[in-house]
């Protein structure tokens, strides 16, 4: 079995799990919060983090830092830019947000009204930004970026990868009024991802995102100044379709100048390290000719990447087919309330 074999494998796995732990957690008489907790905690640490990492340490027997790209040792100025775009993403998704519930809406769906969460104390806020923006900000870049990203490394195309990448990110939350949103910021990540060659910046913008959405939610229940300025500030952005557009146009411009400026940021790095992708020495890795004759005597064996045949992504295949069944399902139930 390839390493693409098993990366799609191990990316189904996660995939199941989700479904699972849907349907056991349903089960489980438990409060809201409760089970919310406990169901973020199954599905991000167990099913995205715990499964693949140690899967891929000892089925596929890759070293984890390299091949998930949880490299830290990266341009700083790169962090400064990602808080930039988690700021200007947050801004740009909930655009698409509004304009894919109502789209949905027209075609019948009826969204359902959940009173959220209910913030008795600090301590729920603490766990709500703990399992809504901590979780998933490393769990899901794992496995949506690191994984994902090993699992497309003979896709040379680029565009191609961000793509698929975006779209596994939409279908992957199983739920048709998160598809929209998620496939955008899936593509931004991803992209982020393949440009500095880490995982890291894509944690730090996912975190931002959601615990903006977890502190409104607070803040809303507070009634404090924050919840007072962003009413106001939701009002001028969100009052209308027009508006919606505008803010969308204007977040999206922001959010690709500052993808662009990652990319300038990361593009010595990376054009030292693609210098040295497929180039081995003679007799290994560690050791040169050169300890024998000298250095002028180096000798570099270059190599082409292996391609992938189509069956070898029968499991993404797999997981791919209950994302979206799962997806139109849940559209499906939504038509029908």
């Amino acid at each position: 079995m390839t390493k693409t074999f098993k990366t799609c494998a191990i990316f189904c796995i996660t995939t199941v799990w989700l479904v699972l732990m849907r349907i056991i957690i349903g089960e489980i008489n438990l409060s809201s919060n409760g089970s919310d907790w406990l169901f973020s905690s199954l599905v991000q640490v167990v099913g995205m983090c715990a499964i693949p990492l140690l899967l891929y340490k000892f089925w596929v027997k890759g070293d984890i830092k390299t091949g998930f790209g949880l490299r830290v040792k990266i341009n700083p100025l790169i962090y400064l830019v990602a808080i930039g775009i988690g700021i200007s993403l947050h801004f740009l998704i909930r655009s698409v947000s509004v304009l894919w519930q109502s789209i949905a809406i027209v075609m019948g769906y009826t969204p359902t009204n959940s009173v959220g969460t209910i913030y008795s104390g600090p301590e729920v806020f603490i766990m709500g930004l703990l399992c809504t923006a901590v979780m998933p900000a490393v769990c899901e870049e794992i496995t949506y970026r690191g994984l994902g990203l090993q699992m497309l490394s003979s896709v040379k195309n680029e565009k191609a990868v961000i793509v698929i990448m975006g779209a596994l990110f939409g279908l992957g939350h199983q739920f048709i009024l998160q598809t929209g949103y998620a496939f955008v910021a899936g593509m931004v990540f991803a992209y982020l991802a393949l440009k500095t060659r880490s995982i890291v910046p894509g944690m730090i913008i996912h975190f931002i995102n959601n615990a903006l959405s977890e502190i409104s939610g607070y803040c809303e229940q507070q009634n404090n100044a924050y919840h007072v300025f962003e009413t106001g500030l939701n009002e001028l952005l969100f009052r209308s379709y027009g508006t919606v557009i505008l803010t969308l146009a204007v977040s999206a411009v922001v959010t690709v100048a500052l993808l662009y400026a990652a990319k300038k940021l990361a593009g010595k790095n990376h054009e030292n390290e693609e210098a040295e992708e497929g180039t081995y020495f003679y007799p290994n890795t560690a050791q040169y000719i050169d300890d024998l004759f000298g250095k002028s005597l180096r000798a570099e064996i270059k190599v082409q990447p292996e391609s992938v045949a189509w069956y070898e992504y029968a499991f993404l295949y797999a997981a791919f087919t209950v994302m979206t069944l799962t997806t139109i399902f849940s559209f499906v139930w939504g038509l029908m309330r």
